[in-house]
């Protein structure tokens, strides 16, 4: 139930007696900081790829030992690969005819 925190004016009693129907407000005044800190860091994600990457690859402890910009390029297109994969097989119902496994998908 939504509840306006102004009272109206069909309402008529005190500030007193609304107070306390209504003690807390809605919304809060200020967020958190921990809560302003996540939604500033989120923009910064949504604007800048380079920034996201990195943060994306800490999650993967592989990243850090690989040594060459093509072995990270290549470890990238088989996280991709996986992801895409897996959001595919739970997507979509196979019967016994529709068999679909890691190379068919890669290949395709």
């Amino acid at each position: 139930m939504y509840c306006n925190e102004v009272k109206p004016e069909f309402v008529t009693c005190s500030e007193k007696v609304w107070n306390k129907i209504r003690p807390r407000p809605l919304v809060p005044k200020m967020l958190p900081s921990v809560v302003q800190l996540i939604i500033i860091e989120y923009n910064m994600f949504l604007n800048d790829k380079q920034l996201l990457d990195i943060k994306w690859h800490e999650n993967w402890v592989k990243w850090s030992t690989l040594s060459t910009d093509e072995d990270k390029s290549i470890f990238d297109c088989a996280q991709e690969v996986t992801k895409n994969f897996f959001t595919y097989l739970s997507s979509v119902s196979f019967d016994e005819d529709k068999k679909l496994d890691e190379d068919t998908f890669v290949h395709r």
